[in-house]
């Protein structure tokens, strides 16, 4: 199986097409992490998956993102050795300055800088409409964790929480999705869709992968058991983009319609009006959304089959190609916890300087020297960490 992008002698080799296709552009270390994160029963393997795919994230920056970016590269062959091992193991490259922050989307940041902030009435009728689905039997033991972080509706993994998720920032992220569902989905159509009722289909869509781990105790809160969500191959869903974790709001059977179950005209339904036979949206992530591309629903359970069907992560056939490591010998970057939201500070570390400026107010036609001026005029940062500042977003560019 293919180690990388570089398809060069010795990391060539015949697979499955759907593999290729949930892969992408990712190492194929991807397939037994999924595997291993689809039988994952303890937190601390929780992590260590999650560490592993942080990784692979900053190394997918590293090689470059797509074709155009890896033929204009200027990586040294002894850069390329050591990539190539990181892709085989998912540890963190020892010798890079910085590790990237995961980013949420530039479309759903300036979408967020010029909405208006949610009326009381409208996070009224939010907050009343997502507890009335939880409050249903079959939800009623799922703890309200899974979902709400803060106050605020937050329907991904707990191991991807930003350093800042607000109202504001939920429904930017909501109404970007509704943006793109208008204008590739349904664009043939002028169904009503808004950030809620999206929000009310990703609530039941996760609510249905919810998993309680019996006998698994949950070590941040005393006297449960730990509960995991993960889609159809097992990933956990995180907010960032670019991630093999990345959430997708998908087709159930493609080439129809994706209606969200509540009947058309209903700008505001109740949530007992939803009707699960008319909702062709599900809640996944992206790279299983790929991998069943435009294939008959049906085969779904044989591609579920293959995936689980690959050998061991402690299988020799898997030890020849990567070295999946125990969960207590994973590494990772001090950065890892520090992810990106859209507060300005954590902007300012995106290797897109250019975007940075402009969401910040800046003259993107401004010298980086400028810009540098100007970012920390508004951060008033203290002193001490100019050089930090400057040293990050010169090597950015």
């Amino acid at each position: 199986m293919v180690l990388s992008d570089y398809q060069i002698s010795g990391n060539i080799a015949i697979t499955n097409w759907a593999f290729n296709l949930f892969c992408g552009a990712w190492p194929k270390i991807l397939l037994p992490l999924t595997k291993l994160s689809s039988q994952a029963w303890t937190k601390a393997e929780l992590k260590y998956v999650a560490i592993s795919f942080r990784n692979l994230v900053d190394t997918h920056h590293e090689c470059g993102r797509d074709l155009t970016a890896r033929l204009n590269s200027t990586i040294t062959r002894s850069q390329m050795v050591e990539l190539h091992e990181t892709m085989r193991t998912a540890q963190p490259l020892a010798t890079r300055k910085y590790s990237r922050q995961l980013r949420i989307s530039e479309e759903t940041w300036i979408r967020r800088r010029k909405q208006s902030t949610p009326s009381k009435e409208n996070l009224d009728y939010r907050d009343k409409q997502l507890r009335g689905i939880a409050s249903q039997f079959r939800y009623q033991r799922i703890p309200e964790r899974l979902w709400l972080r803060e106050g605020v509706f937050f329907p991904f993994s707990e191991r991807s929480y930003p350093a800042k998720w607000t109202e504001a920032d939920c429904e930017a992220w909501f109404n970007y999705r509704v943006s793109v569902l208008r204008g590739q989905c349904n664009k043939d159509n002028d169904r009503i869709l808004n950030a809620d009722i999206l929000m009310q289909v990703a609530l039941r869509r996760l609510l249905g992968m919810a998993q309680e781990i019996k006998g698994e105790p949950d070590p941040d809160h005393p006297g449960e058991n730990l509960w995991a969500v993960g889609g159809r191959v097992g990933l956990e869903l995180w907010p960032y983009d670019c991630t093999p974790c990345t959430a997708s709001i998908a087709h159930k059977i493609h080439g129809q319609e994706m209606t969200t179950g509540y009947w058309q005209g209903d700008e505001y339904p109740d949530w007992r009006t939803w009707d699960a036979e008319r909702c062709n949206i599900l809640f996944e992530s992206w790279c299983w959304n790929c991998e069943k591309f435009n294939f008959p629903a049906e085969l779904e359970d044989e591609k579920i089959e293959r995936h689980l069907s690959l050998p061991e992560v402690a299988d020799s056939q898997i030890n020849e190609i990567w070295e999946i490591r125990s969960p207590a010998d994973v590494r990772s970057d001090p950065a890892f916890q520090t992810t990106c939201s859209f507060d300005v500070k954590d902007k300012v570390t995106e290797e897109n300087v250019a975007v940075a400026l402009t969401f910040l107010g800046c003259d993107v036609g401004s010298t980086i020297a400028d810009g540098i001026e100007a970012v920390w005029r508004l951060l008033d940062v203290e002193g001490g960490s100019r050089g930090k500042l400057e040293e990050y977003l010169l090597s950015a560019v």
